[in-house]
């Protein structure tokens, strides 16, 4: 629906499946069987999928499915037949954060934040006065912490990570 996914459907493609059916046991439920269909969607953007479908078919291959970017990653992530509780995947991304609540053996809901480790990047250059090449640099050699250089990492990124919590609680 066009209030939980932020395009126009005529923007987007989309596809379902059920991932719980009407009379199955959940365990979560106390043994007792759904009594509601529980459905997920997925939507891509079409300029997106259509560009990806255009240089895939420009190599001289076919392609045949696509899927969202959070699904890879929790498949890749989490161990097959294991159904877990309710978990958060974060998945802090060069242009933005993506947000993947798991429940059972699927998804559940996924969202994407604006907070990124390119913000990050940007945010420490400008503390430090240099390229966004050594900003990366010192970002993954000293990380954040409470003393040296890492204090002053953590002073320039603390206001974007703690957008990024409030948004991960709000989520949760």
């Amino acid at each position: 629906t066009e209030s939980n996914i932020p395009l126009s459907i005529e923007e987007v493609y989309f596809d379902w499946r059920a991932i719980t059916l009407p009379g199955v046991s959940n365990a979560d439920k106390g043994g007792e069987g759904s009594k509601h269909y529980d459905i997920l969607i997925a939507a891509s953007p079409k300029e997106l999928i259509d560009e990806y479908e255009g240089v895939i078919r420009a190599a001289g291959l076919l392609p045949f499915v696509f899927e969202p970017e959070s699904f890879a990653v929790a498949r890749s992530t989490l161990r097959p037949k294991i159904s877990y509780s309710p978990l958060l995947l974060v998945d802090l991304g060069e242009t933005h954060t993506t947000l993947a609540i798991v429940s059972g053996t699927t998804i559940r809901v996924t969202a994407s934040v604006a907070a990124s480790a390119g913000t990050f990047s940007d945010l420490i250059a400008s503390a430090f006065n240099i390229s966004r090449e050594e900003a990366e640099k010192k970002k993954c050699e000293r990380g954040i912490s409470q003393d040296g250089e890492g204090l002053k990492i953590f002073t320039a990124l603390e206001k974007s990570i703690q957008d990024l919590v409030g948004h991960i609680e709000g989520y949760l």
